[in-house]
């Protein structure tokens, strides 16, 4: 009896039981969800497919959107900006034992001032309310220093009636016409908040 091995398989069937209970794989991607919240991902590229209730719950996301969950804009002259299409793999794993959390870690994107860069995304849903909370980080990169980070970038929002977007500046602001906000004379724009 190896005790090495043994616990090694113990770990590995614990991880997989985990993975069945949080981590379900559909036709289109990945879904983790909770009483309260299902988020799918594509299994491609971690692209938003569904934010709804878990339940038939209307889905907050067009899913035809073809947005990147992120995009990093690197100093780095004649480099184009990261996005997870851009990586040579995809992985995703469970996080969090006991709860309704993923990883996903994109490489192998032949950057030749990182060669080993990796991005890493964390999403947990929270148990108490209909939320979920987002972290990326950039592992092995070097001196590369990026200029900007946009995440999570979640495209093609459904319209909603009494729509309403809070953002994160100090104690939060909100507004409750968030469409003419962003799309003042019909035309889109972008506004960041560091």
């Amino acid at each position: 009896m190896n005790l090495i091995t043994d616990w090694r398989r113990l770990c590995a069937a614990c991880t997989a039981l985990l993975a069945a209970l949080f981590l379900q794989t559909t036709a289109q991607g990945l879904t983790i969800e909770n009483e309260l919240l299902r988020l799918e991902l594509d299994d491609e590229w971690g692209r938003v497919l569904n934010l709804s209730a878990p339940e038939g719950g209307v889905n907050l996301v067009d899913p035809a959107a073809d947005t990147p969950l992120w995009l990093i804009d690197l100093r780095e002259p004649h480099q184009d900006p990261l996005v997870p299409a851009a990586a040579g793999q995809f992985q995703v794993e469970p996080s969090a034992p006991d709860a309704p959390a993923l990883r996903m870690t994109w490489s192998a994107f032949g950057v030749e001032a990182a060669p080993a860069l990796r991005v890493v995304v964390d999403v947990v849903l929270d148990a108490a309310e209909a939320s979920s909370r987002w972290s990326i980080e950039m592992e092995e990169k070097g001196d590369l220093c990026p200029a900007s980070i946009r995440f999570p970038r979640i495209g093609g929002l459904a319209r909603q009636e009494l729509e309403a977007l809070a953002v994160p500046i100090w104690m939060g602001e909100l507004t409750r016409k968030p469409r003419e906000l962003l799309n003042a004379g019909g035309k889109a724009r972008r506004l960041e908040w560091t």
